[in-house]
């Protein structure tokens, strides 16, 4: 039963595959966007080929097409996937809640043992900063969590970059201290390899754009993400209605 149970689940996965193959257009783009790698990737389209004894892709060295069985394959997969995911969210899946992150600062533990403690919000701008110049270049305005207080002060940042991840990494490091959305740093700050800065202070949200791709249905999980941002948005700090146009 649990073979069986297993089976059903893989080919679900190869399927799910497939289809991120053929709207990325590469193997390598699917193997980024499903957090993987290329060799899996076409192990995967391999096994489905086995599967139903068909050529499902045309490669060569600059190209990639889908054969006509590709392309038929592609339209029934869409249609099992997405009944795969209408079944998810009747069983079970659609009582899931959304939960968001919030943007922090932290930095590394042998950065905070070479200062003094820190206990006030205006001691951060003596520290030496990693900047994430997508959201922030040289002014970082943090806001109190209890009374919305905002403070606001300069920076001359040791680095700024638009990686957030080159950020974590130059944090863990040392060189300075970031602020950093809490999700990227989780297992971080478990782990004790850096530390959350003044936890009554944070960052305003940043700005949230929805995008996804068209389909004949939508999970409950992004059907329900989709309510409670367009019911908690224009309630956020800096955040408004969209204005009524006259026709």
């Amino acid at each position: 039963m649990n073979k069986n149970i297993n089976q059903a689940g893989d080919r679900i996965a190869i399927l799910q595959t497939f289809v991120r193959i053929a709207e990325s257009g590469s193997l390598s783009a699917a193997a980024a966007q499903l957090g993987t790698s290329q060799p899996t990737i076409s192990r995967r389209l391999q096994a489905l080929e086995q599967m139903l004894g068909v050529k499902l892709i045309q490669r060569t060295t600059h190209t990639m097409k889908l054969t006509d069985d590709g392309e038929r394959c592609y339209r029934h997969a869409r249609r099992l996937i997405e009944d795969w995911q209408i079944l998810e969210d009747e069983v079970g899946g659609g009582r899931d809640e959304p939960v968001g992150v919030p943007r922090i600062v932290v930095a590394a533990p042998g950065l905070l043992a070479g200062v003094s403690a820190i206990k006030e919000v205006d001691q951060l701008a003596l520290l030496p900063w990693i900047a994430l110049n997508s959201f922030y270049r040289n002014k970082v305005t943090l806001y109190n969590v209890v009374t919305g207080e905002p403070f606001a002060f300069d920076i001359s940042p040791r680095l700024s970059t638009d990686s957030l991840y080159a950020v974590r990494k130059a944090t863990l490091n040392g060189l300075g201290v970031a602020m950093v959305s809490s999700w990227v740093v989780k297992g971080d700050l478990e782990e004790g390899t850096l530390q959350h800065v003044l936890s009554d202070w944070r960052a305003a949200p940043l700005p949230v754009y929805l995008l996804y791709p068209y389909a004949s249905y939508y999970p409950a999980r992004l059907r329900k993400f989709i309510e409670m941002m367009k019911e908690v948005m224009p309630g956020l700090t800096g955040m408004r209605p969209p204005e009524r146009r006259i026709k």
